[in-house]
């Protein structure tokens, strides 16, 4: 089962925005994702109401989801038909157990902004320090994956790999120069949230052609970018077509 968790500690990065456009994304490429909300108390899930959203969405309550990565599974066993599984996490630290989960690939959205970068920063340090407790265990033996990826969002597309390694590692990410920087380009363009949903009444789910083509890009690089299994389950044309 391949998860894709967008987390992070700052409220306001993205994740619900970023997640919902991966999960339009991976449908317009012709899978079948679930779109999963952990909700907190008092915070209705923001895709529930939605007409119209062309992709399977649930959601789960924060305080049944203690143990993430074990209740992610065992709720999206109730579709067996859809594939990946697309987590939109609420603000908090990253949870060990999903950087402990093999099959778990963490994005942290990360919007322009020193305080933003600061923030992505910091919950990638917590991450790469959880991947280390787990090889040190002996629960991971891969340690070629990084613990996180991040996801830039309304960055320009013109900034490279290195540009975000260099801005990045001011607030304290250093990564093996022989590994790539774990980061996907080009992100997320262009993103509104008014873009996708029409709110605050939250009743239509928007799929106008250019949202369509944004969503793709992400899509792709994203599955490219983990590398992904399922990037082989896209057929030549539609792969071609966000390259």
């Amino acid at each position: 089962m391949d998860v894709f968790a967008l987390v992070g500690s700052k409220g306001g990065a993205a994740r619900t925005t970023s997640s919902s456009l991966l999960a339009l994304g991976l449908h317009e490429l012709g899978l079948k994702p679930l779109h999963i909300q952990v909700v907190m108390s008092g915070c209705p899930p923001v895709l529930e109401l939605a007409r119209d959203v062309p992709f399977t969405k649930t959601w789960i309550p924060a305080h049944a989801c203690t143990a993430a990565a074990i209740a992610i599974r065992r709720h999206a066993a109730g579709f067996p038909q859809c594939a990946p599984v697309i987590v939109d996490l609420p603000a908090e630290r990253i949870r060990a157990d999903l950087v402990a989960d093999p099959d778990t690939r963490i994005l942290l959205p990360m919007r322009d902004g020193s305080l933003e970068i600061e923030w992505a920063a910091s919950d990638y340090c917590d991450a790469e320090e959880a991947l280390a407790w787990e090889i040190q265990q002996g629960r991971i033996s891969d340690a070629s994956r990084p613990p996180a990826w991040f996801l830039p969002v309304g960055w320009p597309a013109s900034l490279k790999a290195g540009d975000f390694a260099a801005i990045l590692g001011r607030f304290g990410v250093v990564v093996d120069e022989q590994r790539p920087f774990p980061i996907i380009l080009p992100g997320a363009l262009r993103l509104e949230r008014l873009d996708i949903m029409d709110f605050p009444g939250g009743e239509q789910f928007f799929t106008r052609l250019e949202i369509q083509d944004v969503a793709q890009t992400l899509a792709h690089a994203v599955l490219a970018g983990t590398r992904s299994p399922l990037l082989d389950a896209i057929s030549p044309d539609e792969s071609e077509d966000t390259a």
